[in-house]
């Protein structure tokens, strides 16, 4: 007895001819590849996430007020007691710390969020309008370069007043320059794609192929200037209050803190000592974050593997 085998129809046999494949990774899951083989942008990642989350926590970490003065306790060294120590009018110094460092990092963070937002809009136009309006506003820009940026900032704190409000348009107002020559040049070479092309065939108003084709390809370089800007902006804040004319006390912030301390560092350096070191591990891990999304958002990388 002979037995035929006959194929399905409605069964196919499907043969695997090698292995089988996924979709490619896009480019944003490929920069973060990117940016973990950092190691250092990973560690100032940690550092900066538990240095602001310290601060939000601060009434929970610390039980003690930030302004309230005990005389009995004046300049006392590091103890269980107070971790870091106290100042000159007794005042827990981690306490402070950890209240000053609210001020000093929203301080920094919404400085750069305005500077970007300016800086942002300023080179978008002028990338994408081109002609006299670019030459405009990139001479106003030359022009907001070659102010004396010290004496400006001094200037208008001692005109407007030292509010953290104040200071976040002070600083944000005279940082936006870098960003707008960064988002300009990425427009430039943008603006003749064939995307942009079409979206202009298609009608669409400058508005719309701004907002909606442009800064999303362009927003790579403005990651990159609000990282490394905020250290920059941190480092204003801190040196208009170590002068007088930022943050003023009883208020803390991690400049007038160092202010408070330079009469204090031969009896009692720590009053220095951990401001100066807060000052220190967040402009070290903010610019360490800044290279790594630099490195990961690098367009002539950013399809590497």
């Amino acid at each position: 007895m002979t037995t035929v085998l006959t194929a399905r129809p409605n069964l196919p046999v499907v043969f695997a001819s090698g292995p089988v494949t996924t979709s490619p990774a896009g480019p944003w899951r490929l920069a973060w590849r990117r940016f973990r083989r950092h190691r250092l942008a990973i560690v100032g990642m940690v550092v900066i996430a538990f240095l602001a989350s310290a601060s939000l926590l601060a009434d929970v970490l610390s039980p003690y007020n930030p302004t309230k003065t005990n005389l009995l306790e004046m300049l006392d060294a590091p103890s269980v007691a107070h971790p870091m120590g106290t100042d000159e009018l007794g005042r827990d110094l981690m306490a402070r710390i950890l209240h000053g460092g609210r001020v000093s990092l929203a301080v920094g963070v919404l400085a750069v969020a305005l500077a970007v937002s300016i800086g942002s809009t300023v080179g978008a136009i002028a990338g994408y309008r081109g002609g006299w309006v670019d030459n405009l506003l990139m001479r106003l820009v030359d022009f907001m370069i070659a102010l004396p940026s010290i004496f400006v900032l001094i200037l208008l704190a001692t005109i407007y007043g030292t509010s953290p409000v104040t200071l976040v348009f002070v600083i944000g107002g005279l940082r936006w320059m870098g960003t707008a020559r960064q988002v300009r040049g990425a427009f430039l070479a943008l603006r003749e794609r064939e995307f942009v092309e079409a979206a202009r065939c298609l009608g669409a108003r400058p508005s719309r192929i701004i907002i909606r084709h442009l800064l999303p390809n362009a927003i790579g370089p403005i990651i990159v200037a609000a990282t490394l800007g905020i250290s920059g902006a941190i480092l204003t804040e801190s040196s208009l209050s170590y002068l007088g004319l930022g943050i003023q006390p009883p208020v803390a912030s991690w400049g007038n803190m160092l202010r408070n301390a330079q009469d204090q560092m031969t009896r009692a350096p720590w009053t220095a000592v951990f401001p100066g070191l807060m000052i220190f591990l967040t402009v070290l891990a903010v610019n360490y974050v800044g290279d790594g999304l630099r490195d990961a958002l690098d367009p002539r990388k950013i399809g590497s593997r």
